[in-house]
């Protein structure tokens, strides 16, 4: 199955530095994609659009959505989207029935035959409201630091913050949480611009992955599948580490050397292209 890969440290890095653009490697992976069932696990902020000043301006692009709508009706394809946004923003932000929606980092699921709430995050959404009241409470007197309080996750946005206070914020930050993580109640991560919290559960973007990898796997035991996991922030790196031992890891990014990933594609243009791939390989095969 896909679980995280504990090779040795040294190995890891050099690794990590070769990692290749993933139209240089097309050939091999080509051929992956021809033979099996591609679940493919999609970013959104920064993979599928571009990264925004504010968040609620991320909007997929009408040549993207088609895009997606296209390829939901190929047989040997499901598609699955991954955010730290909640699931109802997801939904709305996307607006493509006979997707899988992962949202909030993996607390939230929900596709065509599929609902699912993680347990742990139902009970820990008090924490979540307390570390957002008090968070909300310490930024009054900042401007441009947005709060998002995402019921079982939170997001503290400060991309709109002035350079100078930017170190503050992150104290202020650390501050609040600080006596949350010394009960281990709460982790957090940092991605562009912005400072995660979410219950201290061991469920992640990887967790969430591997759950919905190994489910498909168990309801299709003669399916032979490959995920294909695409993103390009940090609290993506859980799921790119979970394709070491199972399937591929593309980041977005310029520059990935210091990922997980196996390839990596250079923006959302790259992206598209990959798509466009993706589409023609599989639709070849159903007219076959």
């Amino acid at each position: 199955g896909c679980r995280a890969n504990y090779r040795t440290h040294q190995s890891l890095l050099i690794e990590m530095n070769n990692i290749k653009h993933l139209f240089e490697s097309w050939t091999d992976v080509e051929s992956l994609i021809r033979e099996k069932y591609i679940m493919l696990f999609l970013d959104y902020d920064g993979t599928l659009t571009p990264i925004v000043e504010l968040p609620e301006s991320a909007r997929l692009s009408n040549s993207m959505r088609k895009l997606l709508n296209e390829l939901t009706g190929i047989e040997s394809l499901s598609i699955a989207i991954v955010s730290g946004r909640s699931l109802e923003q997801l939904k709305i932000f996307v607006g493509i029935s006979g997707l899988l929606y992962v949202g909030n980092h993996g607390f939230e699921i929900e596709g065509p035959d599929l609902r699912h709430t993680h347990p742990g995050a139902v009970e820990a959404g008090g924490i979540i409201t307390a570390v957002a009241e008090m968070l909300e409470n310490s930024f009054r007197f900042i401007q441009g630091v947005f709060v998002e309080n995402k019921v079982f996750t939170l997001s503290v946005h400060y991309r709109q913050v002035s350079e100078d206070k930017v170190d503050r914020v992150r104290m202020i930050f650390l501050k609040v949480i600080d006596p949350f993580l010394d009960q281990a109640q709460i982790v957090f991560t940092e991605g562009k611009k912005v400072l995660e919290v979410r219950p201290a559960l061991g469920w992640n973007k990887g967790t969430a992955v591997a759950w919905l990898y190994g489910r498909n796997l168990a309801s299709n035991p003669s399916r032979s599948i490959l995920p294909i996991y695409i993103g390009d922030d940090r609290t993506d790196e859980a799921a790119l580490k979970a394709m070491k031992d199972c399937g591929v890891g593309v980041k977005v990014a310029e520059d990935a050397s210091e990922s997980h990933a196996d390839y990596y594609l250079r923006n959302a243009n790259e992206l598209y292209d990959f798509l466009k791939r993706l589409k023609s390989l599989k639709d070849v095969k159903k007219s076959q």
